[in-house]
């Protein structure tokens, strides 16, 4: 089997034969500086684990996963000819941007929504979630960022996100993207300043979530190794078309470029 088959991250544990690959990896021939993941790209689910005790409509809205994430983040691979993992399972499972063991790894109530299939889980079955999903999604992110990465330039890992409008219960999240970061503050605020000379497009600084409280990965692959990362946020309602999508992925994809060139990282 390929060193990057998803494949060979896959655990026996839980998932099964005919259940889909951990991630999908688009553009893995590629030499671009750049290195996308987007780790809510899919709301897949085990078939051991039912449908959680959810219904579909449930499922397919933003608790199971970050709609519009897997097509700007395969656009944005397309556009820049960059290297892409796309997760696939939900993040309901377990969610791949969260700690271990925090409240919100494996959610019992998400946006009001009772998970019944997570309730009273014992330490075994979270345990299982983690082996066979959670971790082998990092080693194999990890093993891929770090091949297609030059020895003298490590690449910069951009993490595509995207958030609904408002919350239950909260009001209207103002910003059309955000930027979260934690310790390359440069590269953030670099693409901060390009996406708003793109138009009148409220950019948020560590919003509508600072990378501070929520950003496992960008940390855990990228941040604590001092490597250049930032993480992307697009409002939902802007790219639920795939006309929102295209323009969107155009929009970061020049703002990217630019950010880069000014910290002569292209």
């Amino acid at each position: 089997m390929d060193a990057t088959s998803p494949e060979r991250y896959s655990v026996p544990t839980l998932l099964q034969p005919t259940d889909p690959a951990l991630f999908e990896l688009h553009n893995r021939e590629s030499r671009s500086p750049i290195f996308l993941f987007c780790c809510h790209a899919g709301r897949a689910i085990p078939a051991a684990l039912g449908d959680l005790g959810i219904d579909s409509a449930a499922l397919a809205s933003h608790i199971g996963w970050d709609p519009g994430g897997a097509e700007i983040t395969t656009r944005l691979a397309r556009r820049l000819d960059a290297p892409a993992v796309l997760a696939n399972y939900s993040r309901l499972i377990v969610d791949p941007n969260r700690v271990p063991g925090a409240p919100d790894s494996i959610p019992e109530v998400s946006n009001g929504v009772v998970i019944p299939g997570n309730l009273e889980l014992d330490e075994r079955a979270r345990r299982e979630r983690l082996e066979s999903l959670f971790w082998p999604l990092h080693r194999g992110v990890a093993d891929l960022y770090g091949a297609m990465s030059a020895p003298h330039r490590p690449g910069v890992f951009v993490e595509i996100h995207t958030f609904t409008p408002r919350l239950q219960g909260g009001g209207w999240r103002p910003w059309e993207a955000g930027v979260l970061w934690n310790h390359d503050a440069d590269l953030a605020h670099g693409l901060i300043h390009a996406l708003r000379r793109q138009g009148d497009i409220c950019v948020g600084d560590n919003q509508p979530y600072s990378g501070r409280d929520h950003g496992f990965s960008i940390d855990y692959h990228a941040g604590r190794h001092s490597r250049h990362h930032v993480s992307i946020e697009i409002r939902q309602d802007l790219v639920d078309t795939a006309d929102g999508a295209a323009e969107w992925a155009e929009v970061v994809a020049n703002a990217l470029e630019v950010a880069l060139a000014a910290n002569d990282l292209i």
